[in-house]
């Protein structure tokens, strides 16, 4: 077993999740509109999208988000298999995949960067959900809501690049 106390079943270790990764998130915020890269002008985007949303919305979503997700990691802890271990690291992989968001979309001001990366998260997402499906619903249902942001996240950005 491993005796890491992010590992652990233990209340500790949920706050450690917890902390750790909104407070990544909270620090990748401040990164984004810190430096400005939000308001960042790309020459690849061709027109306005349909929606804007705030960038208090968007971060509020993801503070909302990365909770589900370290949740979702913490939750594993309780079972002791190589399936539950492969997708705790799959969900660790996917949680770090989000807090590089901003350094391959806004710091290289590039939309097929955003597209990339959001291709990269639909497909860790995807994977989870229907690794867990059969053994761990809950698991599967903490991170739909992140499946679902990003395809939101995905027209807006298609919608930039003029493809609808």
């Amino acid at each position: 077993m491993n005796t890491f106390i992010f590992n652990q079943p233990s209340r500790k270790s949920l706050y450690l999740n917890f902390g750790l990764f909104i407070l990544i998130q909270i620090i990748i915020s401040c990164l984004v509109f810190g430096l400005g890269w939000d308001k960042a002008n790309n020459p690849a985007f061709i027109k306005k999208p349909y929606i804007v949303p705030s960038g208090a919305l968007v971060g509020s979503v993801w503070i909302f988000l990365y909770i589900l997700m370290s949740y979702a990691r913490w939750f594993l802890n309780r079972f002791i298999n190589v399936e539950a271990n492969n997708i705790k690291s799959t969900i660790t992989i996917l949680l770090i995949w989000c807090s590089l968001y901003p350094f391959y979309t806004f710091a290289i001001d590039s939309a097929y960067g955003g597209l990339v990366g959001n291709a990269g998260i639909f497909i860790l997402s995807l994977v989870i959900i229907s690794k867990s499906w059969k053994n761990t619903k809950t698991v599967s249902f903490l991170i739909l809501p992140v499946l679902l942001w990003i395809t939101f996240a995905t027209t807006i950005i298609l919608s930039e690049l003029g493809y609808f």
